[in-house]
């Protein structure tokens, strides 16, 4: 049976002031583990921004700048490999660090 996209946008920070706050996107499909991560990030001083899809996830790391992104490798919508090589193709993001 094929992943069903999620009906709704994880609650993260995407509301909240940069103010000088480094940014983390976490791009993970399993919200109970980017809880853990969104968790960690705050822990460590860090605004953490959550896509849950491949196609969240780089449209916030397009249009947010983040700092660093956690990519998840299997996701509902396409690989997490394939999302790091459209990534570092395009000027705009290339130069994020993505683990």
């Amino acid at each position: 049976e094929p992943a069903q996209a999620p009906a709704e946008r994880f609650p993260d920070d995407r509301e909240q002031a940069v103010a000088g706050r480094r940014t983390v996107l976490v791009v993970e499909d399993e919200p109970g583990f980017a809880r853990i991560l969104y968790d960690l990030a705050h822990d460590l001083g860090y605004r953490c921004l959550v896509g849950l899809t491949a196609g969240e996830g780089l449209e916030l790391a397009t249009n947010a700048g983040p700092d660093a992104i956690l990519l998840d490798i299997r996701l509902p919508d396409g690989s997490g490999l394939s999302v790091l090589q459209q990534l570092k193709d395009n000027p705009a993001t290339r130069h994020i660090p993505v683990h």
